[in-house]
């Protein structure tokens, strides 16, 4: 475990990335952050999601997601912190599998999915009009995967999750451009269901992979006075994770054993963009 931890600093204090918002003139060294921000957006995703049984494909939900995207930083010369907040949900979905028999089925599902991160970091450079700063995070995801109503029924993904990465920010005047890339550690992941009611609730520990997230924001600053600036942003994003197959649970209804059970090895591949505006004060 102290090893996973060197490898995730060391990772962090490498990688590049960014979220950026710009509040001083070109005059500053490095992209100029400093102040409080505000982001508020509007979070456009596509789902990609896949089960495995010893390498063959056992079923996947796909489709597009909405929702809403908050940010708020505060820079200072030396420093950073930022909450990242995002919530997206769909109710059109398809998953592509079978029933518990075996029978291959095609269906709409719906999907939720909360995330909050928060993040420190220090700008170990700035030179000319670009900053570079490492940063390490702490974030939550929980992702509610379908309904229960039969066929379909409810599973909650959720698990605690160490990011490590930086960001590299440029500035052209008023235009500040970003890459960001962090590595994703998830911790305490589990899946519990009760079958829409069909079983006992269970708990499945699912095995920790690490993960990866890749973003490139662009921020356009419209000046309001000295003190206030609007900005909009404007950030296309990937994030992939990875979990193995949890150890077999013994399924009951009403405290007596039915079966057993597993969940099985998966990826979560996310993408898209994130467009709105914020405040820089």
């Amino acid at each position: 475990m102290k090893n996973l931890f060197f490898i995730v600093s060391l990772i962090g204090v490498l990688l590049m990335c960014g979220t950026i918002s710009s509040a001083v003139e070109t005059a500053s060294s490095g992209a100029g952050q400093t102040g409080a921000s505000i982001f508020l957006g509007y979070d456009r995703s596509y789902l990609s999601y896949k089960e495995f049984m010893d390498g063959d494909l056992l079923d996947k939900d796909t489709g597009w997601n909405n929702g809403v995207y908050v940010e708020a930083r505060h820079d200072d010369e030396d420093m950073f912190a930022r909450f990242l907040f995002d919530y997206v949900v769909t109710n059109s979905a398809t998953y592509t599998g079978s029933l518990q028999n075996g029978t291959p089925i095609t269906m709409s599902t719906e999907e939720k999915f909360f995330t909050f991160e928060v993040n420190a970091g220090f700008k170990a450079l700035n030179f000319d009009t670009a900053t570079l700063s490492p940063y390490v995070g702490l974030g939550y995801r929980d992702w509610k995967r379908g309904t229960d109503n039969l066929p379909d029924y409810q599973e909650d993904y959720s698990w605690w999750y160490i990011a490590a990465g930086g960001n590299l920010a440029y500035r052209f005047n008023r235009l500040v451009i970003a890459a960001d890339v962090a590595l994703l550690y998830p911790f305490g992941s589990q899946m519990t269901t009760n079958v829409a009611g069909m079983v006992d609730e269970a708990s499945f520990e699912i095995k920790p992979h690490f993960g990866y997230r890749i973003e490139v924001p662009v921020n356009y600053e419209i000046p309001q006075d000295e003190n206030l600036k609007i900005f909009v942003f404007g950030t296309p994003f990937y994030q992939k994770w990875k979990l193995g197959a949890s150890d077999p649970v013994t399924l009951t209804q009403g405290g007596i054993p039915v079966g057993l059970a597993i969940e099985p090895d998966s990826t979560t591949v996310m993408y898209g963009f994130r467009v709105g505006v914020g405040l820089n004060f």
